[in-house]
């Protein structure tokens, strides 16, 4: 599908509003792997000549949620050119455009959001990953990540950026990196995206579940009240920054 004819639909109030309505009825689980599901897909694809068909378009019927790597595959499946014929690795973004693999991906949400979980999903073994939490739980030396880390945070902070400027100039072995973060300012991410040439990928669970995510997370049992603050801080901060973004 054309990027320029699916835009129209995918910019449109009325989409982002049934998109996030019909991942929500079927709990964002992939309908193919049971994987976290972070796609919208149309079973029908979208064409010039049914654009405006809402019967295609905005029908739950013609909808299936789906993880990035069972929607990689829909289209890779239809997808014919020179390039697949020699294994050339491909991926698709959610309107079915092809667009280049990335071997550095930042992958950010809110606290609760599932993050670890899709990384989990998909790195593969020779894959670096990079989370101030588990850097932090290193250098105390405690199994549990969800602590309090003031006391070195700021060397943990250090530790990391020596990481980035490895990711950077692409040194080590590893095959992929992944970069687990919950910044909420999507600015700093792009930045950061640019800076590392990293694909970004937005886990965008709603409040609603971040918060039972948590609650069930016995691993944060002991501080869950701290976390469900923190989760509450993110949503209200992105609005906060949407909002502003929309005025100027």
């Amino acid at each position: 599908m054309s990027e320029r004819i699916g835009q129209k639909i995918y910019d449109s109030p009325e989409w982002k509003k049934l998109r996030r309505m019909y991942l929500e009825s079927r709990n964002y689980i992939c309908e193919r792997c049971g994987k976290p599901a972070t796609i919208c897909h149309h079973k029908e694809y979208i064409t010039a000549s049914n654009i405006n068909d809402i019967e295609v378009t905005l029908n739950f019927d013609n909808l299936e949620a789906l993880c990035q790597e069972c929607h990689n595959k829909e289209h890779k499946h239809n997808f014919q050119g020179k390039k697949q014929r020699q294994g050339f690795s491909v991926a698709f973004d959610e309107n079915g455009n092809l667009i280049k693999k990335s071997d550095v991906f930042i992958v950010f949400g809110a606290p609760g959001s599932g993050k670890t979980y899709y990384v989990k999903q998909h790195k593969l073994k020779s894959d670096l990953v990079l989370d101030l939490d588990y850097i932090c739980a290193a250098l105390m030396l405690e199994e549990e990540i969800y602590l309090n880390h003031d006391s070195i945070l700021s060397v943990a902070l250090q530790v990391r950026e020596t990481i980035y400027e490895c990711v950077e100039k692409r040194q080590g072995k590893w095959t992929r990196c992944w970069i687990i973060t919950s910044m909420s300012d999507e600015i700093l991410i792009k930045a950061l995206s640019i800076r590392l040439k990293a694909e970004i990928i937005k886990i965008d669970t709603p409040l609603e579940q971040c918060i039972k995510n948590i609650q069930q997370d016995e691993r944060r049992k002991k501080v869950t009240e701290i976390y469900l603050k923190i989760a509450r801080d993110w949503f209200e901060s992105s609005t906060r920054k949407k909002i502003f973004s929309q005025k100027n």
